[in-house]
């Protein structure tokens, strides 16, 4: 989960600094999208090179950053509202999995349940991610 983490806060701080002094950087948001919304975004991680932060345009790194940090928000809302709740279905993601590993599970589960690109974004990511990483 360290590496997860780790990436994300690395796509957040060279976005940030991506932009030139008279440019402002927006970053595209996922907060209220649907499944489709998200599939498109993080199909843009294939686009990007993760490790040095090379992509093939900067909107593909937007993109890709806004799919990461989204991931990541979900994972941590996750976690909170598992502590000390039975009810809630919990997932456990191995800690050498990637961000690129885990965009993937969510654009190939995507793929494969176009019936559901309708739902939220966030219950579209639980529901892959649940799906791939169940705890036994």
């Amino acid at each position: 989960m360290r590496t997860l983490t780790g990436l994300f806060l690395l796509v957040a701080v060279t976005i940030a600094f991506s932009g030139t002094s008279d440019k402002e950087v927006v970053l595209p948001t996922l907060r209220g999208s649907t499944g489709e919304t998200l599939i498109a975004q993080c199909k843009s991680v294939e686009h990007v090179h993760l490790d040095t932060m090379k992509a093939d345009s900067a909107a593909d790194l937007e993109r890709t950053s806004a799919c990461l940090g989204y991931l990541a928000g979900v994972i941590d809302q996750r976690a909170i509202l598992s502590v000390g709740i039975k009810e809630v279905p919990n997932f456990c993601i191995p800690d050498s999995v990637t961000g690129a590993q885990l965009t993937k599970v969510i654009v190939r589960y995507g793929d494969e349940h176009p019936e559901e690109l309708h739902y939220p974004a966030v219950v579209l990511i639980n529901l892959a991610i649940l799906k791939a990483f169940p705890c036994s």
